[in-house]
């Protein structure tokens, strides 16, 4: 046998643990909601800041879940609609399981149906919406409690998505409340979060998410400061997974 490199060692143990920092670090960027217990509601005030400048609002992406990771959909949203020219594997895959299904349906194969009908949304394409906000009180990863946190990056799902961009242009049954961004007469976001059904089937239900009922300033001259200063850039530096990696992604997903 050889003799151990204890100075090699060293270094990949060090390389390792930053690599761990390093992802402990990034997810502080982001507003982390507590999930509340069972049949539980917890509020959680937010204020979504204006965007840089030449920047948008809001980013948005499709995330699948596969194999216990997220992989990032390369097809990108056009004029409203996700460009189904573009190839994605497990999109086809997830929309050959439901055509799959609907036949094995119409045959009076029920339990063959469920099963493909679970599988498909197991790897379903995620939605995902990221905005520059303020948490008004949140606890980081040291459990310390911060007040007016941020800037950081909110990331959302469609439901609390529609709602805000329904409050923005005024939408149905959501009052029109214009520029709920501005810093001296915007508007908190208060995201509602419940818990609902229990164990596995246990999700997060957001329909009850509601901007403030009246506009407030959104902070003291030096916070506005320091907010404009720490705007994120919402791309992320993200870009559509590979084909080649998607495609083996979903060969082992179906063993």
């Amino acid at each position: 046998f050889g003799a151990l490199n204890l100075e090699d060692i060293q270094g990949d143990a060090a390389r390792l643990n930053t690599s761990a920092e390093n992802q402990e670090n990034y997810l502080d960027n982001f507003i982390q909601i507590p999930d509340p217990k069972p049949g539980q509601t917890i509020t959680f005030p937010v204020r979504i800041l204006p965007p840089r400048k030449g920047a948008k609002l809001f980013q948005y992406t499709r995330l699948h879940l596969i194999n216990d990771r997220k992989y990032q959909c390369p097809r990108p949203l056009v004029n409203g609609k996700w460009d189904y020219k573009t190839p994605c594997p497990i999109c086809d895959y997830y929309n050959a399981l439901y055509r799959q299904k609907d036949k094995l349906e119409k045959m009076g194969r029920k339990a063959e149906a469920e099963k493909l009908e679970q599988e498909a949304k197991s790897i379903k394409p995620i939605e995902r919406y990221y905005y520059n906000a303020v948490a008004r009180k949140m606890v980081n990863s040291k459990g310390e409690t911060l007040v007016n946190a941020g800037p950081k990056i909110l990331s959302v799902g469609k439901v609390l998505h529609k709602i805000i961009v329904g409050h923005i242009v005024g939408g149905e049954g959501m009052t029109k409340l214009g520029d709920v961004t501005h810093v001296k007469n915007g508007w908190d976001f208060e995201i509602i979060k419940q818990m609902r059904g229990t164990g596995k089937d246990a999700y997060p239900n957001y329909d009850r998410s509601a901007f403030s009922r009246d506009s407030t300033v959104a902070g003291t001259p030096d916070e506005i400061a320091r907010w404009v200063e720490g705007l994120h850039d919402l791309t992320l530096n993200r870009k559509p997974t590979e084909f080649d990696i998607l495609e083996k992604q979903l060969a082992i997903h179906r063993g």
